[in-house]
C-alpha cells in the first residue's frame, strides 16, 4: 500500500471539511516540495519510471521514459475530435495502461491507448471545455469551465454525475479552472470566478471551502501526498499552499528564471515535488 493509500483509508470517517483537524500536523511535517520549473511544458506522474508529458503551446502529448525517449508521442493539432488544441492536463491508468488528457481547446478528453492510438470522449456529455482531468477508481473528474460544473464520466465517456452549478456564493461554481483529489479523498475545485477553493466529496456533497481570505485567483490547483494542495495564482502571480484543514501554510513562492519574474500558469505535485508551467 502506497502512503496516499494509507492516508486515505485512514481518514475514512474524517472527510468532512471541519473533521481533519488531527491531519494537519502531518501536512505540516511534510518537507517543502522541490520546484521543476518549464516554460513549455508540464510532467504528470504516470508510474515507475514514466511521466506523461503535456505541452499546451505546442499541442503535443507524449508518454515519456526517465531516459527521455517516448513510449508514444502525438502531436497531431487541430479543431478536429482527434486533435490536440490546448491540452492542460493528463493523468495515467496504471491498472489499464491508458492516459486521458484535458484537451481544452477542443472541448473534450483524448483517451490513450497503451501505444498512443487516441480516442475521444466528451461528446456523450456535451462539455463546454476541458480545462482539467483526475482519474479516481475508474471514473474520470472533468473540469467543465464553461458550463460551470465538474463533470464525472467513465472511461468510456458515459456521464454518471455532475458535481457543482452556477453561483456566485455559497456552494456555487463560477469558471472552475482546476480540481483535484486529496489523499482522503475530497474533492478540491479552483473556483475561479469565486475566488476561492471548493470542497466537494467525491459524490457531489459540498464540504466548503477556503481561499477566499487571500485573495485567490486559482488557476491550477494540485494536492500531493501528504495532503497538502498546491494553488497557482497568476494574478498575484504566486503559489499558495494550504493544509487540509485549509488554512494557509506557504506563499510568496515567487517564480524567477534568468532574473526574469515568471507568471505560474499551471502545477502539478509529483512524488519528485512541484511541476510548474509558468510564462
Amino acid at each position: 500500500m502506497n502512503r496516499r493509500d494509507f492516508v486515505r483509508q485512514s481518514a475514512l470517517g474524517a472527510a468532512a471539511f471541519v473533521g481533519l483537524n488531527s491531519l494537519v500536523a502531518t501536512a505540516a511535517c511534510a518537507a517543502e516540495s522541490e520546484l521543476a520549473l518549464s516554460t513549455e511544458s508540464l510532467n504528470f506522474e504516470a508510474t515507475d519510471g514514466l511521466a506523461l508529458l503535456v505541452e499546451p503551446q505546442a499541442h503535443r502529448v507524449g508518454l515519456r521514459r526517465v531516459d527521455g525517449t517516448f513510449v508514444w508521442r502525438y502531436a497531431k493539432s487541430g479543431a478536429g475530435a482527434l486533435e490536440l488544441n490546448g491540452p492542460q492536463a493528463a493523468v495515467f491508468d496504471a491498472g489499464s495502461g491508458w492516459s486521458y488528457v484535458a484537451n481544452h481547446g477542443n472541448a473534450n478528453v483524448l483517451a490513450f491507448s497503451p501505444d498512443g492510438q487516441p480516442v475521444a470522449l466528451g461528446h456523450k456529455v456535451q462539455l463546454g471545455g476541458a480545462r482539467d482531468v483526475v482519474l479516481d477508481q475508474g471514473q474520470l473528474y472533468v473540469c467543465d469551465s464553461l458550463n460551470h460544473r465538474i463533470q464525472v464520466m467513465n472511461t468510456q465517456g458515459e456521464l454518471l454525475r455532475t458535481i457543482g452549478q452556477f453561483g456566485r456564493d455559497g456552494q456555487g461554481l463560477n469558471g472552475p479552472a482546476s480540481l483535484t483529489i486529496d489523499p482522503y479523498g475530497r474533492l478540491h475545485v479552483a473556483d475561479r470566478g469565486g475566488q476561492r477553493i471548493q470542497i466537494y466529496s467525491l459524490d457531489g456533497q459540498w464540504l466548503g471551502q477556503y481561499g477566499h481570505q487571500q485573495g485567490l485567483n486559482p488557476r491550477s490547483i494540485s494536492a500531493d501526498e501528504w495532503g497538502q494542495v498546491h494553488v497557482a495564482d497568476a494574478i498575484q502571480a504566486e503559489i499558495f499552499s494550504f493544509a487540509p484543514d485549509g488554512h494557509l501554510v506557504a506563499r510568496s513562492r515567487r517564480l524567477q528564471q534568468q532574473g526574469r519574474q515568471l507568471v505560474p500558469l499551471a502545477l502539478h505535485a509529483n512524488r519528485s515535488g512541484l511541476q510548474v508551467l509558468a510564462a
